[in-house]
């Protein structure tokens, strides 16, 4: 294949240094390993490859230069539920450039250990963890190491041989990503919270509790976590851009409002245990309307912890999100009637996908022939709609223009 290398003809300290500086560190990862976009750039960041308040955005394009040159290459993805997601790699001998790039250093600022790995990678890792700035591992070594690393940035765990995150990991306090999303640990010790440069946490699947004093994170800007019980005060984390899921409770600091001052989030967002949730005024002050970023929403409410008469349909009337949305999907709406945003849809142009799931008690569904980039559709068990009428393709609306216009002009799938 060839390889662009002019390109790379360039120092640090010119023009294009930091997209040098991020293909380079790709070599990180051992050959064949596939990695998907959001996780290149949090590493990227965590490093200070990226500058500015938008860094995320700055990734981005400079993982889209490293496609366009083919240094990095769609490999697989997978099934998710607004779509799917790419995972990318490096061609091998790709690889062997950055890798040479990364290593022209005499100083080793990255390293990535196996528990295979050579008695002389690990002297390495020994005589320069004073100076490592990245460490990829699934070997226990470097959990019992944490002390030695003054200057790490960024720290991923993967594998069988670490149970537990033992509380040194506090001494970090330059670290900016820590991901253990590959390791199987129940609880994360509470000094996790004193690592104040924190950009990104990734958690694994079976993680079952949160520091109590998460909120002191305050440089957090990506929360991956299962879906598990917030801790309040997660309103403070005001750098905050991922959190995909926000559980509502009744707990004092845990309410929806606290999703008002997190201005900056972006991607997918969950939000379950509606029925908790007392109206109008309440869920407006999440202010999803504002947070133009959200491109993928959940709305859930909990049906089997229904007391008595609810409120849902005041309650989804407040969480109006904003037109660049993607994907809506609400299930355990209890209301009779959609609120007006919802029943036409007005504004949502943009919507690609749309599922209405278990809204037993509701009465009819709304106007989305009109939708231009509409594909996918899904009405599941709406109980109580008996018809579906002309005001479900837009007729109405349509014939009064004189022209002729297609209902559902991008639908692919439609599941009733």
């Amino acid at each position: 294949m060839n390889i662009p290398i002019n390109w790379f003809d360039l120092s640090p300290d010119k023009k294009g240094g930091a997209t040098k500086k991020c293909f380079a560190y790709c070599s990180i990862f051992p050959k064949g390993f596939n990695l998907e976009r959001e996780k290149f750039v949090e590493l990227w960041m965590a490093e200070g490859f990226l500058e500015g308040t938008d860094m995320e955005i700055v990734g981005n394009n400079f993982l889209n230069i490293f496609l366009q040159n083919s240094l990095l290459l769609e490999v697989v993805g997978r099934n998710d539920y607004y779509g799917y997601i790419m995972y990318y790699n490096m061609h091998d001998l790709v690889h062997d450039l950055a890798s040479s790039i990364l290593n022209s250093s005499e100083q080793v600022r990255y390293i990535g250990l196996q528990s295979s790995t050579s008695g002389e990678s690990r002297a390495i890792l020994n005589e320069q963890a004073i100076s490592l700035r990245s460490l990829l591992s699934n070997d226990k070594i470097c959990v019992c190491m944490f002390s030695e690393f003054k200057s790490l940035h960024v720290l991923i765990l993967m594998g069988n041989c670490v149970e537990e995150l033992p509380s040194s990991i506090g001494v970090l306090i330059h670290l900016r990503c820590l991901d253990i999303s590959g390791i199987r640990i129940k609880y994360l010790p509470e000094s996790v919270t004193e690592l104040y440069h924190l950009q990104t946490l990734r958690a694994c699947h079976d993680l079952k509790k949160l520091p109590n004093t998460l909120e002191h994170l305050m440089s957090l800007r990506h929360l991956h976590v299962p879906r598990i019980e917030l801790h309040p005060g997660m309103g403070r984390l005001i750098s905050l851009r991922t959190i995909q899921y926000f559980g509502v409770s009744n707990e004092n600091g845990c309410g929806i409002d606290e999703l008002g001052s997190l201005k900056n989030l972006q991607g997918e967002l969950q939000i379950y245990n509606l029925e908790k949730v007392c109206g109008k005024e309440m869920t407006k002050r999440a202010d999803l309307l504002r947070k133009p970023n959200i491109v993928k929403l959940n709305l859930e409410w909990s049906i089997e912890n229904r007391k008595g008469e609810n409120g849902d349909e005041s309650v989804l009337e407040g969480l109006e999100p904003h037109p660049n949305l993607k994907g809506l999907y609400i299930w355990g709406f209890g209301g009779r009637r959609l609120p007006p945003w919802c029943s036409t849809m007005s504004g949502l142009n943009n919507l690609t996908k749309i599922t209405l799931e278990d809204c037993t008690d509701c009465e009819q569904v709304p106007t989305l022939g009109h939708l231009p980039n509409l594909k996918n559709l899904y009405l599941i068990n709406l109980e109580n709609v008996k018809s579906i009428g002309s005001s479900f393709y837009g007729i109405d609306k349509c014939s009064t223009s004189g022209t002729t216009i297609t209902a559902f002009p991008a639908l692919e799938r439609l599941e009733l």
